[in-house]
């Protein structure tokens, strides 16, 4: 049987024999360091400081733009699982961090410096604590053989609005919105670093007292899930930095096979035990959050608002804000703060830009982009309501930026419409329609607001999946369910089984009742500019 530490072992003696302390010395001249995971001497670019600096940065900015799962059980449940599985890495010069983010779309990955995430939707698919303990030593494979450079980590950030086409979110971070925010700011891995990680990672686990094979078994379920996922838009997710092949799920079952699982302390779950872990787990959209109840309308109760975004634009929804864009223009809106006065809301956020650019300026830091207003006042959005607007452009006049002012009960909101300057003409009535759609909510919106949650029910004798399904009423259909709980053709249940489910419920907020939210609109309130909706 083939350990991690027999593989270092062996190429750590082929590179002392091969390169020698004088061509270490060369190297060294351009930052030398031993691979923990190959052992042999490689030119590195990043210090382990530099390493750190970045990760940490990256990673206050991830859980400030995504959000991390609520459920505190959950999150430590993940934190113990993968110290574990580090605790067997090459590579201990870093803390490895272990933490959960609040992303509906199936995601892993890893920050410079040890930062490890997972997402509540990867978790919704994962089937027993072995594949959870082999995804997370995948990851702990990518910083073992220090497959960041600091050159990919500064080109690479793209932001949370990555995949909406987004012209802003490469050029200007106005709203909160960070270069280096969102599950799909990372840099591609090569095939090589991909079955690298996947080897190191099968090794961990194998030696931290997991079965290997549960690798293979997860990138099953993860491509059966992508395959039948019916995404309007399509959002980042664990294939697009780890691609799954057929050669990829062979390689990693014939490798389980010739590693040894190790005995410990902590023997893994049984599969049972695993899933009531999950139970409860938000998949699909947070109402606590906001939803969007199609492509176009979002609908927030906790914080009494609705907005429509112009039809066929890709659209985000971030803790920080919600958003759209169709690739040369992209729309925020935020919650500035408290106040009705849009006048004195426009002043603070200038002068706080200001601040920023003199903080970044005295560090030595990249300056935020300097905007230059060029008009400023209240304007209409719509037949009837006023914003306070100003418009200003950034980049050396390369884009132009309207930004409007708009209270409401919950306190005064900000939409930022950013927009390549050729194209100003063509977009401005957009961004103004956007802007006046933005109202409380109407009675009935509440009563549309509905979320799905993970269950678990055990399967009857003879019952068949459909069978269960019509049951249990899953909101899931059978492939699905099928996909979410590693089932294979014919979808055969033993009498017994415990089997994930989405259960739909209508969202009440915590600190009300189902007493109408105060400032609601009448079902019949005029959407003024705002296209008609159904």
């Amino acid at each position: 049987m083939t350990s991690l530490r027999d593989l270092l072992g062996r190429t750590s003696r082929a590179c002392r024999q091969t390169l020698g302390v004088s061509m270490c010395l060369v190297l060294g001249l351009s930052g030398c360091a031993v691979n923990p995971v190959t052992g042999t001497p490689e030119v590195s670019f990043m210090s382990l400081e530099e390493e750190l600096e970045i990760g940490e940065k990256a990673a206050r900015q991830i859980e400030e733009q995504v959000g991390l799962v609520k459920d505190e059980s959950i999150r430590a449940y993940i934190e113990e699982v993968g110290a574990r599985v580090a605790a067997k890495s090459p590579r201990q010069e870093v803390t490895y961090r272990f933490n959960t983010l609040d992303l509906e779309v199936p995601n892993a990955f890893t920050l410079p410096g040890g930062y490890i995430y997972v997402s509540r939707g990867l978790l919704a698919l994962v089937n027993s604590e072995a594949e959870l303990a082999n995804v997370l030593g995948h990851e702990v494979g990518h910083v073992a053989a220090r497959h960041a450079s600091a050159d990919s980590w500064r080109e690479a950030t793209v932001g949370v609005l990555s995949g909406l086409g987004s012209i802003a979110g490469a050029l200007i971070g106005l709203g909160g919105v960070s270069e280096a925010a969102g599950a799909s700011f990372l840099a591609s891995h090569s095939r090589d670093q991909e079955n690298q990680a996947d080897e190191v990672g099968q090794m961990l686990a194998a030696e931290a007292g997991w079965d290997p094979l549960a690798m293979s078994e997860f990138l099953r379920a993860l491509d059966r899930d992508t395959t039948i996922r019916e995404n309007a838009v399509k959002q980042a997710n664990f294939l697009d930095s780890h691609p799954v092949t057929t050669e990829r799920i062979e390689t990693t079952s014939k490798r389980a096979s010739s590693l040894a699982i190790q005995s410990s302390d902590s023997p893994a779950l049984a599969r049972d035990a695993f899933l009531q872990k999950l139970e409860g787990l938000v998949v699909g959209q947070d109402p606590r959050s906001g939803v969007f109840i199609d492509k176009r309308l979002f609908l927030h109760r906790d914080l009494n608002f609705r907005v429509r975004f112009p039809e066929d634009w890709q659209t985000v929804n971030a803790p920080s804000f919600v958003g759209a864009s169709d690739g040369a223009v992209k729309v925020e809106l935020t919650l500035q703060g408290d106040g009705d006065d849009g006048r004195k809301a426009a002043k603070e956020y200038f002068e706080r830009l200001e601040d920023e650019r003199e903080a970044a300026a005295a560090k030595g830091e990249k300056l935020p982009p300097e905007l230059t207003q060029s008009g400023s006042g209240p304007r209409l959005i719509s037949r009837r309501r006023t914003a306070y607007t100003v418009e200003a452009t950034t980049q050396r006049g390369q884009l132009s930026v309207l930004m409007y002012w708009i209270p409401l009960p919950a306190g005064m909101f900000r939409l930022t419409c950013t927009v390549a300057t050729p194209l100003l003409a063509q977009y401005e009535r957009d961004c103004r329609a956007t802007a006046g759609s933005l109202r409380t909510l109407r009675r009935s919106d509440p009563d549309r607001i509905e979320f799905l949650t993970l269950q678990l029910d055990r399967a009857l004798r003879d019952e068949s999946l459909r069978e269960f399904n019509d049951r249990v009423e899953n909101a899931w259909n059978v492939a699905q369910t099928a996909a979410v709980n590693g089932l294979s053709l014919p979808y055969d249940l033993e009498e017994g089984q415990l089997i994930k489910y989405a259960r739909k419920t209508l969202y009440v907020p915590e600190a009300r009742d189902d007493a109408a939210v105060p400032g609601e609109q009448p079902d019949d309130a005029s959407e003024d500019e705002a296209p008609s909706e159904d």
